[in-house]
C-alpha cells in the first residue's frame, strides 16, 4: 500500500489573493498526475470558484494537465481555415510562403499549433481559448460580440442597456459613435490582467460613456480575459433596476 505524499503548492496573483495566503497544502496519492493535482486543487475552497473561471494550467516539460483548445472566429465568414504544427508543412503560414495557397485541415491536437484562415474582406477577428472546443469558440464569440454591443453608432437602434465584457469602443477610421442623449445604462466588466484586450480600453470606454452622460456599472476584476462570477451576479440584481428605469 502506497503512503499518500503532502504537496506544497504555491500561489500567485489572485489565487494567492482569494486563498490569503501564499501556498497550500494538498494530499495526493504517491504517484499522483499534475492533472489529479489540479483536480484536488478545484475541489478546494476557498480556490474553486476562481480556478473555475481561470484559465490555469499545469504542465510537464510542455505535457499539459488539461488540454488548452483554440478557435478563430471573424464577424465575416472565412473563405479557408486551417489548423496546423508551427514550422511544419501543416502550417498555414509555411504553405502561403512557399506556395501563396492554403491547404485545409480539421484539427491540430497535442502540439504547437497555428490557425490560418483566409478572408475576401476586411473583418475582425478573434482568438478564443478554453478547456473544451465550446469554451474556446464561446470565449471568441464573446470576444466578437462586445466591441459591437459598445460601438453605438449612429444609425443603430438604441438598446435598453448595454453589458460588455472584457471589450472595448472600435477607433476605426470612418467610425462615428453615437453618443447623443440619452444613453442607456452600461455594465462593463473587465479582467486587469487581460492579455489579450488590455484593462485600458475598459477604462476608456468607462472615461468616454461616463463624460457623455451615461450610468455606468463598472468592475475590474484581477483575472485575465474572463469573467468573474460576482460580477454576473451583480449584473443579474442590475438588469431588474435597469428594466424599472424604462
Amino acid at each position: 500500500m502506497t503512503s499518500p505524499m503532502t504537496v506544497r503548492v504555491r500561489l500567485f496573483a489572485i489565487l494567492r489573493e482569494r486563498a490569503g495566503r501564499d501556498s497550500i497544502e494538498i494530499e495526493l496519492a504517491d504517484g499522483a498526475t499534475v492533472g489529479e493535482a489540479l483536480a484536488t486543487l478545484e475541489s478546494t475552497a476557498p480556490l474553486a470558484e476562481v480556478l473555475e473561471s481561470l484559465p490555469v494550467q499545469m504542465a510537464v516539460n510542455r505535457d499539459y494537465a488539461k488540454p488548452t483548445f483554440l478557435a478563430l472566429q471573424a464577424d465575416k465568414p472565412f473563405t479557408k481555415a486551417s489548423a496546423g504544427y508551427a514550422g511544419t508543412a501543416s502550417d498555414g503560414l509555411v504553405q502561403l510562403d512557399g506556395a501563396r495557397s492554403l491547404t485545409e485541415y480539421d484539427s491540430a491536437p497535442s502540439g504547437n499549433v497555428v490557425l490560418t484562415a483566409a478572408l475576401h474582406k476586411q473583418a475582425t477577428l478573434a482568438l478564443g481559448v478554453g478547456r473544451t472546443a465550446d469554451q474556446a469558440r464561446h470565449t471568441a464569440d464573446r470576444s466578437l460580440d462586445t466591441p459591437y454591443a459598445l460601438s453605438l453608432g449612429r444609425g443603430r437602434p438604441s438598446p435598453a442597456a448595454l453589458i460588455a465584457l472584457s471589450g472595448f469602443i472600435p477607433t476605426v477610421p470612418g467610425f462615428e459613435l453615437d453618443l447623443e442623449p440619452p444613453l442607456p445604462p452600461v455594465a462593463i466588466g473587465h479582467g486587469s490582467y487581460d492579455p489579450v484586450i488590455g484593462v485600458e480600453w475598459g477604462r476608456r470606454a468607462r472615461t468616454l460613456l461616463e463624460n457623455a452622460g451615461a450610468p455606468v456599472l463598472y468592475r475590474e476584476y484581477p483575472l485575465q480575459h474572463s469573467v468573474d462570477p460576482t460580477f454576473l451576479r451583480e449584473i443579474a440584481a442590475w438588469l431588474p433596476r435597469v428594466e424599472a428605469l424604462r
